[in-house]
């Protein structure tokens, strides 16, 4: 079933959110969308209100658990131009790791794999966290 057709999503959108689906399909970048859809329904105001309240980025300097940001080259909305790296190099208990591939929360082997690859990383960094030892994780999508 297409999601036009969905009439749970109609009711959804238009009933409880105040949001013409018709208004909805004529969207064509994600930004108007998260304007007029993703902040709507999750009580922003607006995009900017939305990205603004959203974002690790204020907080990064308390952070004070060890914590690993995994990121792709590819990703075409939270690459690694997004993140701050100056806080990064401040704040010695977060790691900002940056791999050439992996596109957006997917970090698969390939387009056409259906295996991830993400754990790998993640259980490097632990290790060397249980190691303690401070290392550059330097991490491909071929891990």
């Amino acid at each position: 079933m297409k999601l036009q057709e969905h009439p749970h999503i109609h009711h959804l959108l238009r009933e409880v959110h105040g949001i013409d689906f018709e208004e909805v399909k004529k969207i064509k970048k994600f930004r108007e969308f998260d304007d007029k859809v993703t902040a709507i329904m999750f009580g922003y105001s607006g995009v900017i209100d939305y990205y603004t309240k959203c974002s690790v980025v204020p907080v990064l300097k308390d952070i004070k658990t060890k914590t690993l940001f995994l990121s792709a080259q590819d990703d075409p909305f939270f690459g690694p131009h997004i993140f701050p790296v100056d806080e990064f190099k401040e704040n010695e208990d977060i790691y900002l790791v940056a791999t050439g591939g992996g596109g957006h929360v997917g970090y698969y082997d390939s387009i056409f794999s259906k295996k991830q690859w993400l754990n790998k990383p993640a259980f490097k960094f632990i290790d060397c966290l249980h190691s303690r030892e401070r290392q550059i994780l330097t991490v491909s999508s071929q891990v």
